[in-house]
């Protein structure tokens, strides 16, 4: 009769499965064991080194100096305390000369040759000497730690000798193979404990569940699972071996019956699996749905994360566009014929009113796998190319209004100056009693403040890069004002306190007066319901560290605007949104979020700072502050305290239009100047190229028929190339003072010019 534990020591799975598990076990235990000894044994050795190397920066020094000074008693002394340390068996000290003169030491017979005690001899004992008494067995229970002795004598680091320290390993040594053995017993415990154990358990766990499965799982099939009971034998057979041919008998009796059902599951998994594979690999929202029911079948990736959910089962007019019932633009019916086929793709676009985003929409009607119809969408987000379409028109207006701006300030400026300059004159020959002296100042002022006007419109529709210089801006703040003024609601009251002196700042004149029109602008529109004051100061302050605290700025002075209103007013979480780009709380078509925004970036471009004071209801207040020029270190001149400068000089003078050419021949022969003038600019070229050294200065027109300005002067220079050129211009997007500069030309005026200035500017041109 067999014993029911006989597989144990035969061809079962558990003792197959022992024999695996215990000589793996075994290998890594002792692999583990030999590499923490060897581990342990380098530890412990390195600490001895360590220590040594301690040893060594303590005593050194005093070493190095008994060596040098040979001083024996000291060396000994010095000696036998190093002796003292448990680690330090054995020292040895050699001169400079290889010569050892000092050895110390006490250890066990067995580890070296005899009792050293202490040997110190100044005079110095030979190697034999040494090597007799320290003997040769220390390579293995003793290892040395050698170091230079070095003592510095006059500035200078000298070499003395050299130390040689010895210590003992055995008891390391000793600690490692006791710690070894204590390992492998425990190892050897631990694997005698786990072979009874897994033994019992394999064949009362293992074995006989395995045997009553088998016997099992040959008599099952689908024709006879529900009547089916098992007749449980057990074997004397290899248990994997009956596992397997009662599954393979398992197989045959199941594939039949699942074969095909297998084979539809596995083509609509494949179908399934590469649909999301497509529908998922697209960077645009789809979905399908019932056209019937309303009912959203799916949804891919994309569009989930859009709506932040994924809404299969639910109604797609309620889901998508929060209706209360189907959308007003569904377009269900155009998808289908009348006999309900599809008929093909239906484009179009619109705002999603939950995602706030542009799609174009791509719709038709498609056979889901049931049969019945539904509507395939596939949506492109566009919001960011209908951003740009409205960035695009809309830079396209503001630059045909720069345009248009420009060539009326051309127009305007050449009707401006024959006002200016005649009114001077007038001035100029009119008695002080006369009536009509009153009638004409009012006359020049009024032309002056046109070319203001105008020059406030160029600084709207000029397209050169900004050029920071040192400027006072008090005068652009006032006509900035004046413009708001004829701009905004009269119940709105404008009050401003500009302080004439303060300094000067590094900034462009345009981006100050873009600072100034935004700011008011915005506080304008705080009150524009209910009116209000407008209130702008400027002023000069000095910031302590104190002051710092939320601006990015350092100590000083600074010129500071103040743009205060008595508006709406505004709370913190607002206030800290203000200066983001396309934020704004208007109404739409009344602002475009990128006022403060711009306002904030001159600010930072000039190394400035911004900062906003609002509470709901009580207003709001904007404090700039402004950096001083470097360059700032004395008041310039004012035109008022200049004096007229006269010549007697030959000039050439070119303009296309007659008035004005008429206006300047007078001034330029009042100020004493000989005259020669042309409209057309071919001609002024072929007189000049007759005899060039005829003329002093030749002051042009810029914009003119057939031959420019700019263009003239390229020429006059190559005839004569120390020619003097004034080039004046009333708006040209081609030309500016650098680039005239750069062509030769000399001098650059901006009409209408004022006589003072024309005078001033010649004897600069002249020198």
């Amino acid at each position: 009769m067999k014993s029911k534990h006989q597989f144990i020591f035969k061809n079962s799975i558990s003792t197959k499965l022992f024999k695996t598990v215990f000589g793996l076990y075994l290998f890594i235990a002792v692999g583990v064991t030999i590499g923490h000894m060897i581990f342990e044994y380098r530890y412990q050795k390195n600490n001895i080194q360590k220590d040594l190397q301690d040893v060594q920066k303590t005593f050194e020094h005093g070493l190095a100096l008994d060596l040098w000074q040979l001083d024996g008693k000291s060396l000994q002394s010095t000696l036998e305390g190093m002796l003292e340390i448990p680690i330090i068996v054995g020292v040895k000290i050699q001169n400079a000369e290889d010569v050892t003169i000092a050895v110390a030491g006490t250890v066990s017979q067995n580890e070296i040759a005899g009792d050293l005690g202490l040997h110190v001899d100044l005079l110095g004992l030979s190697d034999e000497t040494i090597d007799l008494k320290l003997g040769k067995r220390y390579d293995l229970n003793i290892f040395m730690h050698q170091f230079p002795l070095q003592y510095e004598y006059k500035n200078k680091i000298r070499d003395v000798g050299e130390a040689t320290f010895y210590s003992n390993t055995s008891v390391i040594l000793r600690r490692v193979k006791l710690g070894f053995l204590l390992l492998v017993v425990n190892a050897f415990l631990k694997t005698a404990a786990l072979w009874i154990i897994f033994l019992y358990f394999s064949n009362h766990l293992l074995r006989n569940p395995l045997n009553r499965l088998t016997s099992a799982t040959k008599e099952v099939s689908l024709d006879n699972l529900d009547s089916f009971e098992a007749d449980i034998k057990i074997v004397d057979q290899n248990e994997l071996k009956i596992l397997e041919e009662s599954f393979n008998r398992m197989i045959q009796n199941l594939h039949l019956s699942i074969q095909e059902r297998k084979k539809s599951e596995s083509d609509l998994k494949d179908a399934h699996d590469r649909f999301l594979t497509v529908m998922n690999s697209i960077d645009a929202t789809i979905y399908v749905a019932d056209m019937k029911t309303y009912k959203i079948l799916f949804m891919n990736k994309y569009m989930i994360n859009e709506f932040k959910k994924d809404m299969t089962g639910e109604i797609c007019w309620r889901s998508f566009r929060g209706e209360s019932g189907p959308c007003s633009h569904c377009n269900n019916e155009k998808l289908i014929d009348q006999d309900g086929n599809p008929t093909g793709v239906n484009i179009w676009q619109g705002r999603n009113p939950i995602t706030k985003k542009w799609y174009i929409n791509y719709d038709r009607a498609i056979k889901w796998t049931d049969g019945r119809l539904v509507r395939l969408q596939i949506a492109t987000d566009i919001t960011a190319q209908k951003k740009l379409e409205e960035d695009l028109r809309q830079a396209q207006k503001m630059e045909s209004i720069g345009t248009l701006a420009g060539g009326i300030a051309h127009d305007f400026n050449n009707i401006l100056f024959p006002i200016v300059g005649y009114s001077e004159m007038l001035l100029e020959d009119i008695p002080e009693e006369s009536p009509y002296r009153e009638s004409l100042k009012k006359i020049h002022s009024g032309s002056l403040r046109a070319r203001d006007l105008v020059n406030q419109i160029l600084t709207f529709s000029r397209q050169e890069a900004n050029e920071l210089k040192p400027i006072k801006v008090q005068s652009i703040i006032k006509d900035a004002l004046k413009l708001m003024r004829s701009t905004i609601p009269t119940t709105i009251e404008i009050k401003s306190y500009i302080k004439s002196d303060c300094r000067k700042i590094q900034a462009d004149p345009t981006q100050i007066h873009q600072i100034v029109m935004n700011l008011t602008t915005n506080a304008s529109h705080a009150m524009e319901k209910t009116g209000g004051k407008l209130k702008v100061n400027f002023k000069e302050v000095e910031l302590g560290e104190q002051d710092l605290a939320d601006l990015e700025m350092k100590p000083g002075i600074y010129n500071c605007l103040i743009v205060a209103d008595t508006g709406v007013g505004m709370d913190k979480e607002l206030s800290d949104k203000i200066f983001e780009p396309f934020f704004t709380t208007k109404e739409k078509g009344k602002g475009t979020g990128m006022g403060l925004s711009v306002v904030h970036g001159i600010v930072k471009n000039m190394n400035g700072a911004i900062h906003v004071y609002s509470e709901p209801g009580k207003g709001t207040e904007f404090h700039v502050y402004l950096p001083l020029a470097d360059t700032e270190k004395k008041v310039q001149k004012t035109d008022a305290g200049m004096s007229l400068q006269v010549g007697t000089e030959h000039i050439l003078l070119v303009d296309d239009e007659k008035e004005i050419l008429t206006m300047e021949k007078k001034v330029l022969t009042r100020l004493g100047y000989q005259v020669t003038s042309f409209t057309h600019s071919t001609e002024a070229l072929k007189i000049f190229s007759k005899n060039p050294d005829e003329f002093d200065l030749v002051i042009t027109d810029m914009t003119m028929p057939n031959l420019s300005g700019d263009k003239l002067s390229t020429e006059l220079i190559k005839i004569r190339s120390d020619i003097p050129i004034l080039l004046c211009t009333g708006f040209s997007e081609t030309i500016s003072e650098q680039k005239a500069a750069s062509l030769g030309i000399r001098g650059f005026l901006f009409k209408p010019i004022v006589m003072k200035e024309l005078a001033q500017k010649i004897r600069d041109v002249l020198g």
